[in-house]
């Protein structure tokens, strides 16, 4: 059922990866910029670059910077993203068609 809806309106399919893309990325973009910092050596833990950022910078400020940098991050991300997509679509088919 599912797979016949996606072949026949590939536009809903399409929209609605890309709603999801951007809640993925509206996530996982702070949590992943966290992470940077915490490797870098810049802080110990997320919390406390969180707690140092909000007393420094202000809530607004600091989700502001957390959010830095997305056009790399969808940039790196989502070449991988789509050949995943593609070969995954494609194998699906060839098995399902053959097997």
């Amino acid at each position: 059922v599912f797979l016949s809806f996606c072949t026949i309106s590939p536009h809903i399919t399409v929209s609605s990866s890309l709603v999801l893309f951007a809640q993925y990325w509206a996530f996982a973009l702070p949590l992943d910029t966290l992470k940077a910092i915490v490797q870098t050596g810049g802080a110990s833990s997320a919390r406390e670059i969180l707690i140092l950022s909000i007393e420094r910078d202000g809530l607004a400020r600091t989700c502001t910077l957390l959010l830095r940098g997305w056009q790399l991050a969808f940039g790196r991300g989502a070449p991988p993203a789509a050949i995943t997509l593609t070969v995954y679509s494609t194998l699906y088919e060839l098995t399902s068609r053959y097997l």
